[in-house]
């Protein structure tokens, strides 16, 4: 099949929208589809992939207009697409205005199967923005949703969101969790651990604690410095705290870190490329994921939805990991990979990283390889890719059922 895939992320930048579009991207390719993507220029670099793509200048990088005018300059580049090489199915990463896919899906009679992440008009709730964004994205999210054949989501949760809030017909919604690549990620030998280590200044005694990820409320990244204290309060316990990633919370953290006066034991690497990071995480102990469930859009008390691909991560690295307890880490208890704690309890977290600290690195070890276990055999990108090429297969032949 032609499959046409739509993304309103920067490419270019290293975070977990990009992995999942690109990773889907590549494996359906890698399953003898023929691939022609769609992006923003958003940053001048074209960043080469294995599959087409097309990036458009969308002549903006203020949030909100760009993608208004990325719709604007899509509607061309698709339909000349769609005219010129035949298209069998569209697939579209639902964005805060997506108008483009559906349209032309509408126009055309092709196919359309839409990805989400999560509900955006509730995460809209949560920021400044005016009452006419909030419609507008709730208009597209419903019409989207509308001329989908499959909805494809990456959690229960969102599935039940999506059919609540929008109606859509529980019979057009999937749900496929996000994977890992294991063969990208996957343990290193102790000389390429041992040269990690010693670019970032970690001492051969010294324990490490690593994260990888987004510096947003959701992420919960600023209890870290406040874990860190705790660590060392009345203890003897020598150990570093990598931090991978760069958001806008990246200097509430920093100032936090000043504050409590413990920067020694910190190491904040700034946001680091996809190819790059098995190399950093092969300098971790441990992995952890402090998530909360304020901010984000999310409500105390509101369960969240979407899917943690650096717990995923950790584990095909054979980490353990210690991790907030919600919906997308339950993995970690099946697999008997680590420890789960409840959201916002800072003292089980502080004692589940401190118990890790404490028991052998053999325990440590089997912990990880149970880990890696588990995702390679049940949450490869791979395996993702099959279900999803099952899903548009179903699409296809439903479209040509009723024509």
């Amino acid at each position: 099949m032609t499959i046409v895939m739509i993304t309103h992320n920067d490419l270019s930048v290293s975070e977990g929208p990009v992995t999942h579009f690109t990773e889907i991207a590549r494996n359906l390719q890698d399953l003898g589809h023929r691939i022609v993507a769609f992006a923003p220029d958003l940053a001048g670099v074209r960043k080469e992939w294995p599959f087409a793509v097309t990036y458009l200048n969308c002549f903006s990088r203020k949030p909100g207009l760009s993608q208004l005018l990325y719709e604007l300059v899509l509607i061309r580049a698709l339909w000349r697409v769609v005219k010129r090489d035949g298209v069998d199915v569209i697939y579209s990463r639902q964005s805060y205005i997506t108008l483009t896919a559906p349209l032309i899906a509408r126009l055309t009679g092709i196919p359309l199967a839409t990805e989400v992440n999560g509900i955006l008009a509730d995460d809209l709730e949560g920021r400044n923005v005016g009452w006419l964004r909030k419609r507008v994205n709730r208009f597209c999210e419903r019409f989207a949703y509308s001329r989908s054949g499959s909805v494809i989501c990456v959690s229960n949760r969102i599935r039940e969101a999506v059919a609540n809030t929008y109606d859509v017909p529980i019979g057009r919604l999937v749900t496929f969790p996000n994977g890992v690549n294991t063969d990208h990620f996957q343990p290193r030998d102790a000389s390429s651990r041992n040269e990690i280590r010693k670019r970032l200044g970690i001492e051969p005694d010294e324990f490490c604690i690593g994260y990888v990820g987004c510096f947003t409320p959701f992420d919960g990244i600023e209890q870290m410095p406040e874990v860190a204290r705790r660590l060392t309060d009345g203890t003897d316990l020598r150990f570093k705290i990598v931090l991978v990633g760069d958001e806008v919370k990246k200097q509430n953290v920093e100032a936090l870190i000043k504050e409590i006066g413990n920067a020694g034991q910190f190491i904040l690497t700034g946001r680091i490329d996809y190819s790059e990071l098995p190399a950093y995480l092969a300098a971790f102990d441990i992995g952890v994921a402090p998530y909360v469930l304020a901010g984000n859009g999310e409500s105390p008390g509101r369960p969240i939805g979407n899917d943690s691909l650096k717990c995923l991560e950790y584990s095909a690295m054979a980490l353990p990991v210690v991790a907030s307890k919600l919906p997308q880490t339950q993995y970690i208890v099946e697999s008997r990979s680590g420890q789960l704690v409840p959201p916002g309890e800072l003292d089980m977290f502080v004692s589940g990283i401190h118990d890790l600290m404490q028991t052998t690195s053999e325990r440590r070890r089997e912990m990880g390889q149970r880990g890696r276990a588990y995702v390679c055999s049940k949450r490869s990108w791979r395996q993702v890719a099959q279900r999803t090429d099952g899903a548009l297969r179903d699409v296809c032949a439903c479209a040509s059922s009723t024509s």
